[in-house]
């Protein structure tokens, strides 16, 4: 729905329909405890966080209600279907995750799609620290932000250039790998991918079960990261002056 907002949350998620929010943001949250706090900059997306714990109040009192044992599978998310963001935010969290479908969000004039898929678990809410694991794209998956044709226009003058905010996808984890076909697209946007460098007892020791190295992004012949420009639109020489 439009200005919609969309919450899954659960210990294990794995998605094979379609999960599809416009001007709006959708959060699939694999783990124990979601905190949604208020995002820094003051716009209406909320900020996700996996705490690895859970609360409840008894009779005033904040107790800890966190389970003694958990699944083997807690904390991971796999996505085979497509979670599309119209205009809007798409955030997959998990300490452990396998991109295996259609993530997308689309950016206009007035505003930018953004994706975010991070591999992060057992996070404070007021620090940065966090356990870490695993995050791979298959060769099955496409994630990609593209433009938007709903009709928005705007002026060639550098004003306008300067206020345009381009979209962007995050990949962050403690270690991200694109196997042999992954897709990632986004033209003329912003892709960054991010091996969290943090000590061993940050990483999850469950959430890296695939094999891969903590603190390597691993990008295997035949994945595409594309950012590159729009074919066939044109601009003036003066417009970069």
């Amino acid at each position: 729905n439009k200005l919609g907002f969309s919450l899954i949350a659960a210990p294990e998620i794995h998605n094979a329909g379609t999960v599809s929010a416009v001007d709006g943001q959708i959060i699939l949250a694999a783990g124990l405890g979601v905190a949604l706090k208020n995002s820094a900059d003051g716009s209406l997306l909320l900020n996700p966080v996996l705490t690895g714990s859970l609360t409840q109040i008894i009779d005033g009192v904040t107790k800890d209600a966190t389970p003694a044992t958990t699944s083997s599978n807690n904390a991971l998310l796999v996505n085979q279907g497509m979670v599309q963001g119209i205009r809007g935010d798409v955030r997959l969290l998990g300490a452990s995750i396998k991109q295996d479908g259609i993530v997308a969000a689309t950016t206009s004039v007035s505003q930018a799609g953004s994706i975010i898929i991070s591999a992060q678990d057992k996070q404070a809410t007021d620090a940065t620290v966090a356990g870490t694991g695993s995050l791979v794209l298959t060769g099955n998956s496409l994630t990609t932000i593209l433009p938007d044709a709903n009709g928005e226009t705007t002026i060639s003058t550098t004003a306008a250039t300067q206020n345009f905010k381009t979209g962007s996808i995050n990949l962050n984890g403690a270690a991200v790998t694109l196997e042999k076909n992954a897709l990632v697209e986004a033209p003329s946007q912003k892709v960054t991918i991010t091996a969290i460098a943090q000590n061993d007892g940050n990483i999850a020791p469950d959430a890296i079960r695939d094999g891969s190295i903590a603190g390597r992004v691993y990008i295997d012949e035949g994945a595409i990261v594309d950012v590159a420009g729009i074919a066939n639109v044109e601009l003036p020489i003066e417009s970069t002056l």
